[in-house]
């Protein structure tokens, strides 16, 4: 009898881990070959999303995955690359200039930004559609989107 309910528990638990209607919450299998562009910052507490200029720019704020767990980008100026089996890996990224910035100051700032999160990511989570990189004490994501080929 016990091993009755032992199965029927189990099946339960599996029955709600697979009740999914939202698509964007299905874990991904593989990151590679996958192309994401930045929505934004979320703080996590207010759920509030804060955009970052360029948004016209069609390369700034994007990351490429050449393998599962490694990718290549750009801020709007600066080349990057994030490990996610190691976060810290690039934390020099904070020190690096974006150089010389002759257009709108608001575009470096939110360049600066996005520098200063990567260098600070604390964990991450992937669905099909969403990347999130947390940072800041995780009270903070980057929300990445993926690009469709």
């Amino acid at each position: 009898m016990k091993i009755l309910k032992y199965i029927l528990f189990c099946m339960l638990l599996a029955g709600l881990s697979c009740r999914n209607n939202n698509p964007a919450d299905v874990p991904i299998s593989s990151l590679e070959g996958t192309n994401w562009k930045l929505a934004g910052a979320v703080n996590v507490e207010t759920g509030k999303l804060n955009e970052f200029e360029p948004k016209a720019c069609a390369e700034c704020f994007t990351l490429a995955f050449n393998s599962d767990h490694e990718a290549s980008g750009r801020s709007v100026l600066l080349e990057i690359k994030l490990d996610l089996l190691d976060l810290r890996k690039y934390g020099d990224i904070r020190k690096i200039s974006e150089g010389s910035w002759a257009g709108d100051p608001s575009l470096r700032i939110d360049g600066d930004r996005f520098r200063v999160a990567m260098a600070s990511l604390d964990s991450f989570t992937a669905t099909s559609k969403e990347l999130k990189l947390f940072y800041n004490n995780k009270t903070e994501y980057l929300l990445f989107k993926r690009i469709q080929p």
